[in-house]
């Protein structure tokens, strides 16, 4: 029985692969990371948001057993062991730079959490940590809750992985994206658009209802730093960071929101979704009504005059104010759009040239990545593979770009 169970474990070991690792890089070879982007200023800001399991990602105030799963910590310390801040003192609990409860005496929807890094080489990483799921805690536990007993009045039986899909897959994780799409998400919206409104210099001015179709005004933008970003949005975070941005009305037609943006260097997407979430999105057509075709435009497009439209989704809408802005300013660089992919992430997508407008002056990565092992070349962790970008080798790529995959 021994020798059976030595056998079976050596058959298990042999045949648990990782097969891209180090990751494998498909379209532009080259890009930057956080370091170089430093390299003129000595500084560069780097704005990180999370994505969906967002009941997992808890920034808890006491520690407790949970506190390894802490985001903000986790990433800090990643990005400081890959930039060498060996000052860096890791803590269960940040207290919030600032807090977004925008109505009087509602709980906070959105906490920001700024920290300032520094490199062994004399660089300063000035990082920006965006959280926004704690009002999608009452979603998940109504799902969770839905089960009912079988006529023994114990739990239906069920397999193993299925129940690990369900409950943590699903219950955990996919409720997020759910519920943001509908009117829970209202909140979420309204708060993080007043966190970037502030990130870029602005304030909120007048009404912010947090509906998906509304816009609201972001007075006294200003695009004056020199300080280059790069943001790190992870899977549903993308979405929504870009939601808040293209729903502010900068009164000048958008271009006082791509000289805010003009910094926007590099763009990591970590565990990619969009094209999933985008299918929840009604293309406008001529027959849609002229009311509903104008409030398309002015939350989610921001086409420069004369400009061919680009393919409607908010990913190219974003990039297009950012390119612009870039080429505004004479900037020879096309900004850096790096892709992390897991073939066997569930939730997670390539971005295909199909996806995005060929006028955008974007350098274009897919970085597929192994976020988890694959056994016996039949199954890996379906929530690893989805969410495990937290790790040594993804910081390194982050702060070194494309070198990070020479050593």
């Amino acid at each position: 029985m021994r020798h059976w169970l030595i056998c079976v474990a050596a058959i298990l070991v042999a045949g648990c692969t990782t097969p891209y690792e180090p990751p494998q890089i498909v379209g532009v070879q080259t890009f930057p990371g956080a370091r170089s982007l430093a390299e003129k200023s000595g500084r560069v800001r780097v704005v990180m948001a999370h994505g969906m399991c967002s009941g997992l990602h808890k920034h808890y105030q006491v520690p407790d057993e949970k506190a390894d799963t802490n985001w903000v910590a986790k990433r800090a310390s990643l990005i400081a062991e890959a930039i060498g801040d060996t000052d860096f003192e890791r803590l269960d609990y940040y207290k919030p730079t600032r807090e977004y409860p925008d109505l009087a005496k509602a709980d906070s929807a959105v906490q920001r959490i700024d920290m300032g890094l520094n490199g062994a080489d004399g660089t300063r990483y000035d990082m920006s940590f965006l959280l926004w799921g704690d009002t999608f805690d009452k979603a998940r536990d109504d799902i969770d809750s839905v089960v009912i007993g079988d006529v023994t009045g114990n739990l239906p039986k069920r397999g193993s992985l299925n129940a690990t899909l369900k409950d943590s897959l699903m219950n955990d994780c996919f409720v997020d994206a759910v519920a943001y799409t509908g009117e829970r998400g209202d909140i979420v919206r309204r708060n993080m658009r007043q966190a970037l409104c502030e990130l870029m210099g602005g304030h909120i001015k007048g009404l912010n209802s947090g509906r998906a179709s509304d816009t609201v005004k972001c007075a006294g933008l200003s695009g004056n730093s020199g300080m280059p970003v790069m943001l790190v949005p992870e899977s549903l975070g993308a979405k929504v960071l870009m939601d808040a941005f293209l729903a502010l009305d900068d009164g000048a037609g958008g271009a006082r929101k791509a000289e805010a943006l003009g910094p926007v260097k590099a763009i990591h997407l970590a565990t990619h979704q969009l094209p999933l979430l985008d299918t929840a999105l009604l293309r406008t057509t001529r027959s849609s009504n002229r009311r509903a075709r104008a409030n398309y435009e002015a939350a989610n497009r921001a086409v420069s005059r004369g400009q061919a439209p680009a393919i409607e989704n908010p990913l190219n809408d974003f990039l297009r104010v950012v390119s612009n802005a870039r080429s505004a300013r004479s900037d020879p660089n096309p900004l850096s759009l790096v892709v992390y992919y897991d073939p066997n992430d569930m939730f997670g997508y390539p971005l295909t040239s199909s996806y995005l407008s060929p006028r955008l002056r974007v350098a274009t990565t897919n970085m597929i990545v192994s976020n988890a092992p694959t056994f016996a070349g039949v199954a890996s962790n379906p929530l690893k593979s989805h969410q495990n970008t937290a790790r040594p080798g993804i910081a390194k790529i982050i702060i070194n770009g494309s070198d990070a995959l020479k050593d």
